[in-house]
């Protein structure tokens, strides 16, 4: 048992890794499935609140998406007692059966008492070594307050919510011609009347040349009708690329609004450029610039 309870982060729990689930936010999955060989509630310790700590996904006033620790509370007695009840029932006896290889994901938690001490628990195994339902039943019924919200990451930059492109990409031309491919080129670009979204990643320097390369966004816009039209009359008539090993420190990718396949182009290095399940096709100075000019 400690005492002097601080914050979560002083406890030792986790961080998450600040990556959306998908552009409007959510709760990230806690991490505390590690609890489960802890050592047990022990028998003389009566608690009277639980903290739990997670994060959140929250929005910012920008439109871009921060991670916060948040630490919540409950003082619930009958909540608080039903969560210690499931804490002290036995691991039940192994199966011979399959078990199900879906992983159950425990928030990480403590119980305090009223003398300021407070346990991170062990929790009891069903059957299939995962968490009793009694325990998962007792979490998810804390009615919790939160009591602190700590900023530890970026989850999507401002950039990223307001172009619709992702905050970090990788370099499918360069992964592909890594990997080598006999695809031909795609016949011709996208349709004239399609609606596309461009955006331009800058690759780190460590990362050029290397097995796949990701890059950062850099810009990035929904083109209107006559800057796609620039775009698409500069590309090149459909040509297998020529062997090239220079790594490329800028990209972009052209992809539709709703759906369809995505065109890649190199704004340095080769050149080349790639439609989603075709080969590497030559490009040309000019499709540079005319995607320059359009995120300009």
């Amino acid at each position: 048992m400690a005492t002097g309870w601080e914050s979560c982060a002083a406890a030792g729990a986790p961080v998450p890794m600040a990556t959306p689930p998908d552009a409007t936010g959510g709760m990230i999955p806690p991490a505390g499935s590690d609890q489960g060989d802890d050592p047990r509630l022990p028998e003389d310790f009566v608690p009277v609140a639980v903290t739990t700590c997670g994060a959140e996904f929250a929005e910012r006033p920008d439109g871009g998406q921060d991670v916060v620790m948040a630490e919540e509370r409950t003082e619930d007695p009958a909540a608080v007692a039903a969560l210690a009840a499931a804490l002290r029932l036995p691991d039940l006896p192994g199966t011979a059966d399959v078990c199900t290889a879906d992983a159950i994901v425990l928030p990480w938690f403590v119980l305090h008492d009223a003398h300021g001490g407070w346990v991170r628990p062990g929790v009891p195994h069903d059957d299939c070594r995962k968490p009793r339902r009694e325990v998962l039943a007792a979490l998810s019924a804390l009615q919790s307050t939160t009591v602190t919200e700590t900023p530890v990451g970026e989850a999507r930059s401002s950039l990223s919510a307001g172009t619709g492109c992702a905050d970090t990409h990788a370099d499918m031309i360069a992964v592909t011609a890594g990997f080598g491919t006999e695809a031909p080129p795609a016949a011709a670009p996208p349709p004239g009347d399609a609606q596309l979204r461009l955006c331009v990643y800058l690759v780190p320097e460590n990362q050029r040349g290397s097995g796949k390369p990701a890059g950062t966004l850099e810009s990035g816009a929904v083109l209107t009708a006559g800057a796609w039209a620039a775009v698409r009359a500069a590309f090149p008539p459909a040509a297998t690329a020529a062997p090239c090993a220079e790594a490329s420190g800028r990209f972009a990718i052209l992809e539709p609004v709703t759906s369809g396949l995505v065109t890649y182009v190199e704004l340095s290095g080769c050149g080349r450029t790639m439609q989603d399940g075709a080969g590497l096709a030559a490009g040309a100075p000019a499709l540079t610039a005319a995607i320059e000019a359009a995120v300009a």
